[in-house]
């Protein structure tokens, strides 16, 4: 029984073999060097949401004990009520002086009052706008560190060969960029 003659194949040539070869060791090696620019973009992004928002932290402290110190700062009626006594003591015999310390006395304390809500008035209203500005600038920050890892997620991908198989990976990164530009509550989305 005779077998029959299989084709041979011609083996590559020596350059072309050293490619085929070397083509996966290059795209193991590209793989690698993706995951790893995307590992310390990753670790970059996290470092900075942390600084950020350690920082918004701290804003929000320096802006609240400014709030205390401008309230705390309001006068003391100890002088005016010691005003008022002794112009009653003064006074004692006459019913005009006494009459003119009580007016007196209550004039003071409707004009410490009036202060008193002018001071906290002003107190609160440059608490909102230093928390206010504090807001919008860690708003401002994640953005744009949502940019930068959403950037370097778009170049990994431009330098990757993704097929079919790659769907449910690329679904689930979709998915996270999405949500990396969806508005913040109380402020705008910044695209990704």
């Amino acid at each position: 029984m005779q077998i029959p003659k299989q084709p041979r194949t011609k083996p590559p040539a020596p350059a072309e073999a050293e490619t085929q070869s070397g083509g996966g060791q290059s795209s193991a090696s590209t793989t690698e060097d993706l995951n790893k620019q995307l590992q310390e973009a990753y670790s970059a992004y996290v470092r900075n949401i942390n600084a950020a928002s350690l920082h918004a932290h701290l804003e929000y402290a320096k802006a609240y004990l400014t709030y205390l110190n401008a309230v705390q700062q309001t006068p003391s009626d100890t002088a005016a009520a010691l005003d008022f006594w002794k112009d009653i003591l003064s006074g004692h015999d006459q019913a005009q002086a006494v009459g003119d310390a009580y007016k007196k006395a209550a004039q003071a304390s409707i004009d410490q009052q009036v202060n008193m809500r002018k001071t906290l008035a002003d107190a609160a209203s440059a608490y909102s706008h230093a928390t206010r500005e504090v807001w919008e600038k860690l708003q401002d920050d994640l953005a744009q560190h949502n940019k930068e890892i959403g950037d370097a997620l778009k170049e990994a991908l431009l330098k990757v060969d993704v097929g079919p198989a790659n769907l449910p990976a690329l679904s689930l990164l979709y998915q996270s960029l999405r949500s990396m530009s969806a508005p913040l509550p109380g402020g705008t989305a910044k695209p990704v």
